[in-house]
């Protein structure tokens, strides 16, 4: 491995959903830009498919014995809609924190709900890190920081 991780990263060839099993991940001629089919966000034409092992990331900790994450990234072209079904034990209970990329109002609103229901504090990822308060405030694309509160409200 070029940075000498290998002892502290392990790579999993799959894609985070709301459920383990086996999805069609949309190829864009891009590269950056492949989703898993039936996702929200951005409407594009996709050039192929591939068929992908999904995991939920409660799954992956809680039953497979994986260390739960101190931090999430999600930046998953609309799958974040489905990821936040499957991370639900993660964030109520080991409350890391959750940096998002979030495309569309379904992706967004699953992201902020399961947020503010864990007593997160959400904030755009600006310069100022403005603290987000209601869901109308986000835009259709936005990158947030979900910060856990002291106590879980």
């Amino acid at each position: 491995m070029l940075n000498r991780l290998e002892d502290v990263i392990t790579v999993e060839e799959c894609a985070v959903s709301n459920s383990s099993g086996t999805a069609n991940f949309l190829v864009h001629s891009s590269h950056s830009m492949g989703r898993l089919a039936g996702d929200v966000g951005r409407k594009a034409q996709y050039s192929s498919y591939i068929q992908v092992r999904t995991i939920a990331l409660d799954e992956f900790c809680y039953e497979f014995g994986n260390p739960l994450p101190d931090l999430i990234k999600v930046d998953i072209e609309g799958g974040g809609f489905y990821a936040a079904q499957g991370m639900r034990e993660i964030v109520a209970k080991k409350r890391p924190i959750m940096l998002a990329e979030l495309h569309g109002p379904e992706e967004s609103k699953a992201i902020w709900t399961l947020l503010v229901q864990n007593g997160y504090g959400i904030y755009r990822l600006n310069r100022e890190r403005t603290r987000i308060t209601e869901f109308s405030e986000l835009n259709w694309k936005e990158y947030i920081a979900g910060i856990p509160t002291e106590t879980k409200k």
